[in-house]
């Protein structure tokens, strides 16, 4: 259907098994799709405060390309929540956090926003985030006129918001 050959297509489902997204029944051998436990979910939300909130406190030193970055993958989010699917959403709204914790170097990050990737992908609608691609807008405007502290408090309400969203799935 894909025109994938078998090894391929074995060799991706064992690395989606290894990355945790995938779990395989031990009676049945079927892979099933993982979903994050409320636990995990509390877990990486605490993380990404951390790395987010040490991006926007280094953003004071982060060069013009940065701060061009942040805006632009704000903007681009917008335009994604306008026209895109689920899957291109969510990817735009990690370029924008990402585009934060550049600020500070971080590579481990990006091993964080993988795990919630396909949790959140499932329940995005992009019809219904406008407000969510403001926030992000307004992110970025606080960060370049140097308002710190409110684009700070900014992020932490929006993940506040996204964590408290995700956990409710999980609940059903």
């Amino acid at each position: 259907r894909y025109n994938v050959s078998r090894s391929t297509t074995r060799e991706a489902l064992v690395r989606l098994e290894e990355d945790g997204f995938l779990s395989r029944d031990p009676g049945t051998r079927t892979l099933r799709f993982r979903t994050l436990t409320e636990e995990e979910i509390r877990d990486v939300y605490y993380a990404r405060r951390f790395y987010e909130g040490s991006g926007i406190n280094h953003a004071k030193h982060a060069t013009e390309g940065q701060l061009k970055e942040i805006s632009d993958s704000a903007t681009s989010l917008c335009e994604m929540l306008n026209h895109g699917n689920a899957y291109d959403v969510v990817e735009a709204e990690w370029r924008c956090h990402t585009a934060i914790v550049a600020c500070i170097g971080s590579d481990q990050y990006k091993g964080l926003l993988r795990k919630l990737s396909l949790a959140l992908a499932q329940i995005e609608d992009p019809r219904e985030d406008m407000v969510s691609g403001q926030e992000h807008v307004n992110i970025a405007q606080l960060l370049v006129a140097k308002d710190y502290r409110q684009a700070k408090k900014a992020l932490f309400a929006h993940l506040d918001a996204g964590e408290r969203e995700l956990l409710d799935c999980v609940r059903g």
